[in-house]
């Protein structure tokens, strides 16, 4: 289990770490391993860090790791980082028979597992246009003809983006991923306008000011612009 402890890179906020961590020892009747721990600096000079890590008796770790399956990075998700959901996505499908599933058995497993299996990722980050193309393309190839190893050539029946249309259309209902991916993303926006009494919005709140009359004044200028 991996857990994150927070603070300012000063002396008096690394004495109250490692005093709270002292007080948990007592209290949990646990002992902390600093040789299985790791310091992470941002915007530190390498020599400081290194130097407080000697202090604690820690090793320097850099700030791009993985956590709770997320990419944690100091800036924005790169392509490496959604290698590892296409690499998931690739073992699902080497281990089922499509060839013996139905067309409808197809069906409910990539509504219910391949595109759901994406859903996490997608409500977080904006995923590239070659993200959208390699999942579509492990969708169309395993609804199509079941094996990844086979030529879609004179297979498919109907455009792709004609399957990703709504029922009510008369078609499959595929999810788009990338719509989804736009739809998530901007769910956040309306958690923050709309929600009340949230611990990321009070960071938010407590970093930023008020968030949410700045985002208001976005959107009402989008709306009013002519273009």
């Amino acid at each position: 289990m991996t857990t994150f402890n927070i603070c300012k890179n000063d002396g008096s906020s690394l004495r109250n770490l490692l005093l709270l961590l002292r007080c948990f020892d007592l209290a949990a009747g646990l002992r902390e391993n600093l040789n299985k721990s790791s310091i992470m600096c941002l915007r530190s000079d390498p020599t400081m860090t290194s130097r407080i890590a000697s202090e604690i008796g820690c090793k320097v770790a850099s700030f791009s790791l993985r956590y709770l399956g997320l990419p944690l990075r100091a800036g924005q998700v790169c392509k490496v980082d959604w290698l590892n959901l296409i690499a998931t996505l690739d073992t699902r499908l080497s281990s089922w028979h499509g060839r013996l599933l139905s067309r409808a058995g197809r069906l409910t497993l990539i509504n219910c597992v391949i595109t759901a299996s994406t859903g996490y990722l997608l409500s977080l980050f904006r995923a590239t246009k070659w993200v959208i193309k390699q999942i579509d393309n492990r969708r169309r190839k395993f609804f199509w003809v079941g094996l990844d190893n086979i030529s879609l050539r004179g297979k498919c029946l109907i455009r792709w983006n004609s399957l990703t249309c709504s029922k009510a259309d008369g078609v499959l209902g595929i999810l788009d991923v990338g719509a989804h991916n736009i739809a998530r993303l901007r769910s956040w926006i309306w958690k923050l306008i709309m929600g009340e009494g949230f611990l990321w919005i009070g960071i938010l709140e407590s970093l930023y000011g008020d968030v949410r009359s700045w985002i208001m004044r976005r959107s009402f200028i989008r709306r009013a612009s002519p273009i």
